[in-house]
């Protein structure tokens, strides 16, 4: 479903931006282009897609570490670094990441590239494989679908 929903919002993406992935730091809701509740559909199954990775990530790591989701947020705790915090941003259309190592982060829906920071151009997958590595102490390359 996640795939279809990707697709459906790329070609809007295209279609409005001549080619281009990335749409001025605006979001696809915010520039009109999918309903508030494709919107949610598609943060849910990203969560989802990340937090079955993670759970098998951490469960197999030497470190310390538990893994919750509740109502659109899930929270990675890592022993001696902390929390990290994912969450839904309906009113901003965004999908917000708190990191104990590098704090907090907005995310827009930018098609193929995935979640990405319309300040920074930092990619939300990335980023949160980097830290989640190292504070896990393995490497960790997370993926949607």
């Amino acid at each position: 479903m996640l795939t279809r929903l990707a697709r459906s919002f790329n070609a809007a993406l295209y279609q409005r931006s001549a080619g281009s992935t990335w749409l001025s730091g605006k979001s696809i809701l915010q520039r009109g282009l999918a309903s508030q509740c494709d919107f949610n559909t598609l943060v849910d199954h990203s969560l989802m897609e990340m937090l079955t990775q993670i759970e098998d990530i951490a469960e197999k790591a030497s470190v310390d570490s538990e893994v919750d989701y509740a109502e659109g947020v899930l929270k990675i705790r890592v022993a001696n670094v902390g929390t990290f915090v994912l969450n839904r941003q309906t009113p901003k259309s965004q999908l917000w990441f708190s990191s104990p190592i590098s704090g907090p982060w907005h995310y827009d829906y930018a098609g193929k590239d995935g979640w990405v920071c319309g300040k920074s151009g930092d990619v939300l997958l990335k980023r949160l494989s980097e830290e989640l590595g190292k504070s896990l102490q393995t490497p960790i390359k997370l993926e949607l679908s």
